[in-house]
């Protein structure tokens, strides 16, 4: 009985790829439960990486937040706005290891045996991990280019707004603030009044020589937005010194002036404090579409620009191609290899984003189309690869390996 199993098992393994005379359908409902089977097991594999990649970037966020004195709704939405940042890595990963778990529980269940008797051949289940891997590709696409950016707008917008509030007269009395090149450290305010001691210092570096400036105000409010959306930083009784370091013979020249104001007003625009660009003054916030037009419509190659559209398609580029992965795992995968074939496939996939990655960052001066096709043969030659090695190790990818003794 065991002669005849182990004929069967043969058979049927040598029949695997083959093309039959009349093409047989997969069951309507094996599909359906098996492509579920993955959408489930990537959901919950991949916010279990996002946490671990997310808990990477935690310190990030507590620093960014804790220096702006942020609510704690606020740092809760920082680290909601941290998930797209992370997605595009994350989602790879996941359904590689999403699609391995499943076929390898399929595989060891008998059931790729028993549809390859049938003469579903190994062509079917390529197909198979092309149609997933190119719809997490579009998945990718979409989170990088599209949310990843707007995302990024509203992390600065609600950053902003806490560093307004600061200002406003939220924060703490007794501590310093940063923002940018100023140091503020705000006294406690006075009582039945909005005005508040203020000390802030001023840095201006450029290529020439740098200057600091210090103001220490006795009385000092914010006011505004106005019409125009103008705040207005009001001074009374203060005093300003300016240090200009100037470039001497061996040593810096230091001229210093001081500047003491009884009860005169003096307003000072906000962005010599904190200054708000508008959308699109950071690459990380264009679209991928603006990026593509903004790319084609240059006459000289920007080559940030390209670097950036270049690492966000390639790493959509990674979904089409774990699947295979995954599956040439499978392939390597019994009772000697099962505790690292997962772990080396991951391994893969993270050299081949570390790949790409250098060769749009190496070719980005070349121009934006030049990197899509280097990109493109590159993920052509790494597929036609891989779908090779499963066709010719498709014995090991249906065989049972694991229950074998």
């Amino acid at each position: 009985m065991s002669e005849t199993t182990d004929f069967a098992r043969r058979r049927a393994a040598s029949d695997f790829g083959k093309t039959v005379s009349a093409p047989v359908k997969t069951p309507r409902i094996y599909a359906r439960r098996y492509l579920l089977g993955i959408g489930l097991q990537l959901v919950l594999i991949l916010l279990f990486v996002e946490a671990i990649l997310l808990a990477e970037k935690l310190n990030d966020v507590l620093r960014a937040a804790l220096d702006r004195q942020a609510h704690f709704s606020d740092i809760l939405l920082l680290l909601l706005y941290t998930v797209p940042a992370v997605f595009d890595l994350a989602l790879p990963l996941a359904l590689m290891i999403a699609v391995y778990r499943i076929v390898l529980r399929r595989r060891e269940d008998r059931e790729l045996l028993v549809l390859s008797g049938a003469g579903i051949g190994s062509a079917r289940f390529v197909w198979w991990a092309m149609s997933i891997g190119l719809a997490a590709q579009l998945i990718s696409l979409i989170v990088s280019g599209v949310i990843q950016p707007s995302v990024k707008f509203a992390e600065r917008s609600l950053l902003f707004a806490a560093q307004y509030e600061a200002l406003r007269g939220g924060i703490a009395p007794g501590q310093f603030y940063f923002f940018d090149n100023n140091t503020v450290y705000a006294g406690r305010q006075e009582k039945k009044s909005l005005d508040r001691p203020l000390f802030i210092f001023q840095r201006h570096v450029n290529e020439k020589n740098s200057s600091d400036r210090v103001i220490d105000a006795n009385h000092a409010r914010l006011v505004g937005p106005d019409g125009d959306g103008n705040l207005t930083l009001v001074l009374r009784d203060f005093t300003t010194i300016d240090y200009d370091y100037g470039r001497g013979e061996g040593h810096p020249v230091v001229q210093s002036g001081s500047t003491r104001i009884g009860q005169y007003d003096q307003k000072l625009s906000l962005d010599q404090l904190l200054r708000f660009e508008p959308r699109g003054s950071k690459l990380a916030e264009w679209t991928s579409l603006e990026l593509v037009k903004a790319a084609l419509g240059s006459e000289r190659t920007d080559v940030p620009q390209v670097t950036e559209i270049g690492r966000r398609f390639a790493r959509s580029l990674l979904c089409l191609i774990a699947p295979l992965i995954a599956g040439l795992a499978l392939a390597f995968t019994n009772q000697v290899t099962r505790s690292f074939a997962l772990p080396a496939g991951c391994g893969v996939l993270m050299c081949i984003d570390l790949g790409v990655s250098a060769l749009v960052e190496n070719q980005a001066h070349v121009g934006f189309i030049a990197v899509m096709l280097a990109l493109l043969a590159v993920m052509f030659v790494l597929v036609g690869g891989l779908m090779h090695q499963l066709i010719t190790r498709q014995h090991a990818i249906i065989m049972p390996a694991l229950a074998r003794t």
